[in-house]
C-alpha cells in the first residue's frame, strides 16, 4: 500500500494547481511541494516514478485527488499511465458505503474511530497559505507540508481501521 495526498491552490484543476504531493510508504513519507510550474512538473515526474503495482490508497481520490492529478499532468504533457493503471483504494467511499454518519470529512471519520490528530489548519486553509508562499513565507510552505504529512498518518490509521470492513464492502 501506498497512502496518497495532494494539496492544491484551488478545487479545480483549471484554475489551480498542484502545490504539494505527498506519500505515505511503511513508515516513510515524502512531500514534494511546488511553487511553480516547473516545481508541479517535478512533483508530477516524482509521482510516476513512485506509483507502479502498489495499490493508491487515498480519502476520496477517485473524485478529486486524481481527476486533479490527470488533469494537470495533462496541461503540462506528462504521461500519466502509471497512475492510470495503479491499483486503487478509496476510503471515502468504504466508509460511506459501509458506515452511516452525519460527516465523511477525514478528519470526522477519524474522530469517530477514536483516531485523534492535532492540526492547525484543514485543506480549506491550503489556497491562502499557498499565497503567502507565493510571497516569499517559508513558514506557510512548511505548514503545508506538516498539513500533508498530517493527513496521510491519519489516512493510514483509518485505513488500519477500517481495513476488515474493506473486503465485504461493495458486495451488498
Amino acid at each position: 500500500m501506498i497512502y496518497l495526498d495532494i494539496e492544491t491552490s484551488a478545487m479545480e484543476a483549471d484554475q489551480g494547481m498542484i502545490i504539494a504531493i505527498g506519500l505515505l510508504a511503511g513508515e516513510e513519507v515524502e512531500v514534494k511541494p511546488a511553487i511553480s510550474q516547473e516545481d508541479e512538473r517535478k512533483a508530477l515526474e516524482w509521482l510516476n516514478s513512485k506509483v507502479g503495482v502498489e495499490t493508491i490508497v487515498t480519502w476520496y481520490g477517485s473524485e478529486f485527488d486524481i481527476p486533479f492529478l490527470l488533469t494537470r499532468a495533462a496541461f503540462l504533457n506528462i504521461d500519466s499511465q502509471p497512475l492510470i493503471e495503479a491499483p486503487k483504494l478509496d476510503l471515502f467511499k468504504v466508509c460511506k458505503g459501509t458506515f452511516r454518519l452525519s460527516s465523511y470529512s477525514l478528519r470526522s471519520v477519524a474522530d469517530f474511530f477514536g483516531i485523534h490528530e492535532k492540526d492547525r489548519f484543514t485543506g480549506k486553509d491550503v489556497p491562502t497559505l499557498f499565497k503567502l508562499v507565493e510571497d516569499g513565507d517559508e513558514e506557510a510552505q512548511k505548514l503545508i507540508i506538516e498539513h500533508c504529512e498530517s493527513d496521510l498518518q491519519l489516512l493510514k490509521r483509518v485505513h488500519e481501521w477500517v481495513e476488515p470492513y474493506i473486503e465485504s464492502f461493495g458486495t451488498g
